[in-house]
């Protein structure tokens, strides 16, 4: 087994929390892993919405508190936005489960 086909192979939020915070020592390491697991996932999504505009996906990043946020690119302007706030297109149900898994696990 490898970690790429880990991460589609979920089942529950609580096997995305898991394999996301496997081995991490203090809230900066489980950031990073959070980071490192929706970028693998989320990595063939180049286009989402925010406020009802296409923009660029061009990456993740960690935020004050430890919140991954997605970089949005429109034009020259470029945005780190949350997770939450954002568009998705249509998702397989892994990224659906990796979103709703952030979502539950940042707002603890």
């Amino acid at each position: 087994m490898d970690f790429e086909s880990d991460l589609l192979r979920v089942k529950k939020e609580s096997d995305c929390e898991e394999l996301a915070t496997v081995d991490a020592y203090g809230d900066d390491e489980v950031a990073t892993g959070w980071m490192t697991c929706l970028e693998e996932v989320l990595s063939g999504i180049d286009s989402v919405k925010v406020l009802g505009q296409d923009v660029r996906l061009t990456g993740f990043d960690i935020e004050r508190e430890n919140a991954v946020v997605a970089i949005c690119r429109n034009g020259k302007k470029i945005a780190r936005i949350s997770l939450s706030s954002i568009e998705w297109p249509k998702l397989n149900k892994a990224q659906q489960l990796w979103l709703r898994a952030w979502t539950r696990q940042s707002k603890n």
